[in-house]
């Protein structure tokens, strides 16, 4: 996702190349699976994405597939022959799919690192430190093992459903194409966010807050309304592992956000509310409603929420292939619908569970 034009086995993508990929139409493509007798460029990116998805996911296409390149630099329609399309746009370069993606998703902003262009399974060592130890001249010093641990990142299946109308896909217009991609972005966007938090480890990826050893603080024994000290005790787990390092920051949801907006750092004093402009104690705070609000501790009920602190350039990321786009005319015949459905392959990790901590009982109300 973060790295620049390149295509299958990661070469790069010349300019001519860049240009012609922008003619690229998502709607297009979907409109001719429909008779299974692609034409022009979606026939050739078609051929390029199933030879892409058998070499890094030895996956047999459900369908029709889109290759990783048109999806770095996918169209937005617009040209600049017709004014309405673009032409007081100077700038041919159409709009980046996977960047918008990537916006949807928050994590960017937040410094999660992106492995693109994985095969196989990719296994991610985590070691232990060295050991120094002071020794005279000549004296002999034991050799200490290094404790590592391993884990594995696999291409796991992510599915997004939609349907559209015939009529519809019949369309050429801008606004529909930007639509229908738009749509698919944020459907995916929203999958990965919530399995990067809260993702439960079966069949879906291993969230943050489903982490074995993060670090964890906790309110009460029914949840509690989060005070000052249970924001520095968040920092402090983190930092007490010598994990406060890289990029850190706060995640949260939007019921949070409006709690701390209200809460004094200290009561009954003139202090300052614990959210202070879009930070909480110095650290900037990223806020999605991906991150859960209906946990359960003691008597509470499907009341509380998370709060994540930790060093996000701990989070990765991984993507294989494009996309696997099967389209189906007969589903919905009776509605006169097309369903389409598409086929993305991706894993999430945590390279330190110690770069984390979390407070999962942080009572809104």
């Amino acid at each position: 996702m973060l790295l620049s034009m390149a295509g299958a086995g990661g070469r790069e993508i010349s300019p001519r190349e860049e240009r012609e990929i922008g003619d690229f139409r998502f709607v297009k493509f979907f409109r001719e699976s429909l008779s299974g007798n692609l034409t022009g460029l979606e026939k050739e990116m078609n051929e390029e994405g199933v030879r892409e998805l058998d070499s890094e996911v030895k996956e047999t296409p459900k369908g029709f597939v889109i290759p990783k390149k048109v999806l770095q630099r996918a169209s937005t329609g617009q040209n600049i022959t017709t004014a309405g399309d673009g032409g007081n746009l100077t700038n041919i370069l159409p709009i980046k799919y996977i960047d918008a993606l990537k916006n949807a998703l928050i994590l960017p902003q937040m410094g999660a690192s992106y492995l693109t262009g994985l095969n196989g399974q990719l296994p991610i060592v985590r070691g232990g430190l060295f050991a120094a130890t002071w020794a005279g001249e000549g004296t002999s010093v034991s050799t200490a093992k290094a404790a590592m641990t391993k884990i594995i990142m696999t291409a796991k299946r992510l599915t997004a459903t939609g349907a559209f109308s015939k009529e519809l896909l019949n369309q050429s217009s801008i606004d529909v194409e930007n639509w229908v991609r738009n749509g698919l972005i944020t459907a995916n966007a929203l999958a990965i966010l919530t399995a990067v938090i809260n993702g439960t480890g079966t069949g879906d990826p291993t969230g943050i807050l489903n982490t074995a050893s993060i670090g964890s603080v906790a309110g009460g024994t029914n949840g509690l309304i989060p005070t000052w000290g249970n924001i520095v005790d968040l920092e402090s787990a983190v930092a007490n592992s010598n994990a406060d390092l890289g990029t850190l920051g706060y995640l949260t949801n939007s019921k949070v956000r409006g709690k701390l907006k209200q809460t004094l750092t200290a009561a009954g004093v003139a202090s300052p509310f614990i959210w202070n402009g879009n930070q909480v104690n110095g650290y900037n705070c990223g806020v999605t409603n991906a991150c859960p609000s209906t946990l359960v501790k003691g008597t509470s009920g499907a009341v509380c929420s998370a709060i994540i602190f930790g060093n996000w350039a701990d989070l990765m990321i991984g993507e294989w292939g494009g996309l696997d786009v099967t389209v189906d005319p007969y589903s919905l015949k009776k509605q006169g619908d097309i369903e389409i459905t598409v086929h993305t392959f991706a894993d999430v990790a945590v390279g330190h569970p110690e770069s984390f901590s979390a407070m999962k009982d942080a009572l809104t109300v």
